[in-house]
């Protein structure tokens, strides 16, 4: 068996830094890509809101009610009436794509990019 040398040493650890650096560099930028939390309810948009202001939002409808939460960044569901909590109980929601979902209310809480990244976007394809 053939012994680790120390440059193989290096070489793995530089690697695994690359790796970690990577890793913490995409999960990060894509955090502040999203800044609009958009709510749905039946697939409908029913309101939107900027990601960068804390806010408490009531939402009542005929099938229930939530109350939405922004703050410091992320976006939590406070409260809902529905039987089984799921959406109470998600963790909160901070980069773009995340989405807390209430089955029961049909609701969708979810974090998008502004219109303004989608143009820069549609201008590099």
């Amino acid at each position: 068996m053939k012994k680790i040398k120390k440059g193989d040493l290096i070489l793995l650890a530089g690697f695994l830094l690359l790796a970690v650096v990577g890793f913490y560099l995409a999960r990060h930028s894509l955090s502040g890509s999203g800044d609009q939390v958009v709510i749905k309810q039946d697939g409908k948009i029913i309101a939107t809101y900027s990601l960068n202001q804390e806010r408490e939002i009531p939402l009542k409808t005929e099938w229930g009610q939530n109350t939405v939460v922004i703050r410091d960044g992320r976006v939590f569901m406070a409260a809902a009436d529905c039987r089984d909590q799921y959406c109470v109980k998600h963790r909160p929601i901070m980069t773009n794509n995340d989405m807390i979902i209430c089955l029961p209310h049909k609701l969708v809480v979810e974090i998008v990019k502004t219109q303004m990244d989608e143009e820069v976007d549609s201008i590099a394809n």
